[in-house]
């Protein structure tokens, strides 16, 4: 029986380094926001949604809109509310990704769902030259108590609220899936590599 799992993807930030809004960064007249959620759906999530970022202009695009109730405050709680929401959908798992993933792939995502259905208590990472890419992973629901936890005593970054033991890293996915843009520069960088890979 294949996994059940909820889709969410991270929108909060203030793209200081991009200097627009990152979600909303159009390849070939869809914005990477809209392209991140549909490889999720693409993948089997049975609901997506969007935490955080311009409320208006994401329902406007037709998304689910969920309210970061931390703005500002970092990528931590964006997870935590992108889990509670999970919770409240009845899903063991969510997939939660930064909006800024053009290349985010449904082959990537699935290959994430089904190392959890047998790591049911843990969150699933992708590395790329040793890097955990803490913005493209699999997250058991069962983790939000401790994430929270680590919120309340004041940590906002996803990797120190995370204990190493429930870490289960994956390699072998195309580096291109999981590359995120933070600058325009990485933009023209990802599909001028996208255009020659495909060549």
């Amino acid at each position: 029986m294949s996994l059940n799992f909820a889709g969410a993807v991270l929108a909060g930030g203030d793209s200081k380094r991009m200097g627009v809004d990152k979600a909303f960064l159009e390849v070939e007249g869809t914005p990477i926001v809209k392209l991140v959620t549909s490889a999720l759906e693409t993948a089997g999530a049975s609901e997506t949604c969007v935490v955080g970022g311009d409320t208006d202009r994401i329902r406007r695009t037709g998304l689910q809109f969920v309210e970061d109730r931390w703005p500002g405050e970092g990528p931590l709680g964006g997870l935590i509310v992108a889990l509670d929401w999970g919770k409240s959908l009845g899903v063991k798992h969510v997939v939660v990704l930064g909006c800024d993933i053009p290349g985010a792939s449904e082959k990537s995502i699935r290959t994430l769902v089904k190392k959890a259905e047998a790591n049911s208590d843990s969150v699933l990472v992708p590395t790329v030259d040793k890097k955990k890419q803490w913005l493209h992973a699999c997250w058991s629901v069962s983790l939000l108590s401790l994430l929270c936890q680590a919120f309340d005593k004041g940590k906002r970054a996803i990797h120190e609220a995370v204990k190493e033991e429930i870490v289960i890293e994956v390699g072998g996915l195309e580096s291109l899936t999981l590359l995120d843009v933070d600058r325009q520069e990485d933009l023209s960088g990802y599909l001028q590599t996208r255009d020659n890979y495909f060549r």
